[in-house]
């Protein structure tokens, strides 16, 4: 998936940029991994703070996308990393089969019945 010409935009929603992208590039935030998995689409992951590292450790892990720290990130590390998510069909196989899984899951019922057990 190439693109033919270079855009610039100031906005636009995951949900309409990912589905299109061969591999998506991120800091490894919740919300951006989460629309990459609806996506179905492998991840290099960039962790900077908070919880990011945590969740590029489980993107690589499930075997779902690539973590790089961003303190070695030199291009020559960044390219290496993403021509393995490009040549190796094994991440676009893990991401379709989990986003499989996760289009079946209901977290939020689940989560409201383990609260209101507790209380």
């Amino acid at each position: 998936r190439q693109l033919d010409k270079e855009m610039m935009i100031k906005r636009a929603p995951h949900s309409a940029l990912f589905p299109h992208a061969g591999v998506i590039v991120h800091h490894g935030g919740m919300g951006t991994q989460a629309a990459a998995l609806r996506a179905a689409r492998p991840t290099l992951v960039l962790p900077f703070s908070q919880a990011q590292p945590d969740h590029a450790l489980r993107v690589d892990r499930l075997g779902v996308g690539l973590m790089l720290n961003p303190q070695v990130a030199a291009v020559r590390n960044i390219q290496s990393k993403l021509g393995r998510l490009i040549k190796e069909q094994s991440f676009e196989k893990n991401v379709q089969v989990l986003t499989s899984k996760l289009e079946h899951e209901y977290g939020l019922p689940i989560a409201c019945e383990a609260i209101e057990a507790v209380l």
